[in-house]
């Protein structure tokens, strides 16, 4: 994947240079279809009602468009799976009543829905293709302090308007125009797509915080609001299915950090087996632990006994639970997993000839022997080549 956004050929529009939704934008804000995305060949683009006319900026992964909407401005960053949106307002007076609506224009079969805090995005067979995970606010805080970022949420509508649909953020105006705000405010609400239904995340908070199920992705850590640390741990599950039947032998699950969304600096995350029911403090038996900033890789006999286990058993419902830094530091971050998988045959036991157990052994000439007719089953087939194939989450 390169989430860089480049030239698109003959076109006056720019396109992510390759990632999962052909994310392509348009020269100015005021553009219909200023957000172009290709859900599994259905076709999705996105307008910003009342635009400007306001001609874009691209560096890297970002697509800027100064001043959208007078004494606003609006970002793009194109993320591993994601495209991260952010409406920048600059000062009290350009929060006007709090609310920015948008016209979605959705291929066939397509069809938004409310579901909680959060949009999700479903073919005509029901199966979610995109969501847009509940409205994150938040101020500039306090240069000296930086834990005194203030925080919100917000709140979806959706509404057909003939062949397309006006999708409506609100923010709570009296918390915009709140003298304590540190201006600019942030309006991040981040289209996601392929979260599929073959898996599920669930995330959840030490505080009030509801639940956020599948679009919000792999949360994890401390994400202090308004001076008080809120850590967040998420739940996961893989769909097993595809390794019914095989013998597995290894596993390795590999994490990323979301573009953006959350902090680079390294944070110890823990991985859990889930128990039930599943929430905050569904923290079983512990099966890898490693730092994570940008990346990290977690393996371990543990992970792949209870992987294992849990495809010897048939297991569609088996869940892990990530937690990330629990200290007073920034550490929160938006993850994505992948879970390989390596299956075949584990190698026999062999049996020991010599040295006998407890031995001592005064010269440094090697005198470790084993019985190969024993080490090796003639009935036994033997993988010299076991494959390694990855588990979609």
């Amino acid at each position: 994947m390169d989430t860089r956004v480049v030239s698109k050929p003959n076109s006056a529009d720019v396109v992510a240079a390759r990632d999962g939704a052909h994310a392509e934008f348009a020269p100015a804000a005021d553009d219909p279809k200023l957000l172009q995305l290709d859900l599994g060949g259905v076709p999705v683009s996105v307008g910003l009602d009342g635009a400007r006319k306001s001609a874009r900026t691209v560096q890297g992964s970002t697509v800027t468009y100064p001043a959208a909407l007078s004494g606003q401005d609006l970002k793009y960053t194109v993320e591993p799976g994601a495209i991260k949106e952010s409406v920048i307002v600059k000062n009290a007076e350009s929060a006007g009543a709090g609310r920015w609506v948008f016209t979605m224009r959705l291929g066939e079969g397509l069809t938004p829905r409310l579901a909680g805090d959060s949009v999700v995005i479903t073919d005509a067979g029901g199966r979610q293709v995109a969501a847009l995970p509940p409205i994150q606010v938040f101020d500039s805080g306090s240069k000296d302090q930086k834990k005194t970022v203030s925080r919100t949420g917000g709140t979806y509508s959706v509404a057909r308007v003939q062949d397309s649909w006006s999708l409506t953020m609100s923010v709570d105006k009296d918390w915009l125009t709140d003298e304590k705000r540190v201006y600019p405010v942030t309006i991040d609400p981040t289209y996601t797509y392929g979260s599929g239904n073959t898996a599920e995340t669930r995330a959840y908070s030490s505080g009030t915080t509801p639940e956020c199920d599948n679009t919000c992705g792999i949360e994890v850590g401390n994400q202090p609001s308004n001076g008080v640390n809120l850590f967040w741990r998420s739940g996961l599950r893989f769909d097993f299915s595809p390794l019914f039947g095989k013998t597995v032998v290894g596993a390795r699950m590999d994490f990323q950090l979301t573009g953006q969304t959350g902090t680079s600096t390294p944070a110890t995350s823990t991985l859990y087996e889930a128990t039930n029911p599943l929430g905050y403090t569904a923290t079983g038996t512990q099966l890898a632990s490693v730092s994570i900033g940008n990346a990290g890789s977690m393996a371990s006999s543990s992970l792949t006994n209870y992987i294992s286990d849990r495809v010897n058993a048939k297991d569609t419902n088996a869940w892990f639970l990530l937690t990330g830094g629990e200290t007073s530091d920034v550490s929160f971050k938006t993850l994505q997993a992948n879970l390989i998988v390596d299956y075949g045959t584990a190698p026999p036991a062999t049996t020991l000839v010599g040295p006998v157990d407890q031995a001592v052994i005064a010269t440094p000439t090697p005198t470790l022997t084993v019985n190969p007719d024993e080490a090796i089953d003639p009935a036994l087939p033997i993988d010299a080549d076991a494959s390694w194939i990855p588990v979609a989450l």
